[in-house]
């Protein structure tokens, strides 16, 4: 059975304070009935529906911690998590571990990936060498007419481009 989380947690003692039988908070939520009253008697004790403080090794990072590696890798994508653990120190200024990043980001943050290898220009595809000036034209698309390697593509209907390289006219409609 799934375990409740707190926004559903709050739902039940809601609906229990609103006067709802247990049996059928429970067959809402798909728990066992004594899930429902466990909450109830924890709502009566202390007055609160978050968890109880668990046994356990202390977090290596604080809230703000966390939320500083998120900065760091929203900010710069691909950069490595070993690189992010040697510049932040954990708590009680000890070293964290780079899996220890990666854990956060994994629990907390984008979804981080490999780069994704991309596929060669279509000028190289061709087989047309560019040089810096032609792709830096390439990219001009929302004014005027657009470049791409050997071919230019009109930006309004009826216009005529010219192929520099090839001495066609090309019609766009």
């Amino acid at each position: 059975m799934p375990r409740l989380r707190h926004f559903a947690q709050e739902r039940v003692i809601g609906m229990l304070q609103a006067g709802h039988q247990a049996s059928a908070v429970s067959r809402i939520f798909n728990v066992h009935e004594s899930t429902i009253l466990r909450r109830r008697r924890r709502v009566q004790d202390t007055d609160s529906t978050d968890d109880r403080p668990r046994s356990g090794r202390p977090r290596a990072t604080t809230v703000r911690q966390v939320r500083l590696i998120l900065l760091i890798h929203l900010r710069d994508r691909f950069r490595p998590s070993t690189q992010t653990a040697a510049e932040i120190h954990g708590r009680d200024n000890h070293w964290i571990s780079d899996q220890t990043v990666r854990n956060r980001l994994r629990e907390n943050g984008p979804n981080v990936r490999r780069p994704l290898v991309a596929l060669a220009r279509l000028t190289d595809i061709a087989g047309i060498a560019s040089n810096g000036a032609e792709h830096a034209a390439s990219r001009q698309y929302p004014c005027g007419d657009a470049s791409f390697g050997h071919m230019k593509v009109a930006s309004s209907v009826g216009h005529h481009v010219s192929d520099s390289q090839r001495g066609h006219q090309i019609l766009v409609r």
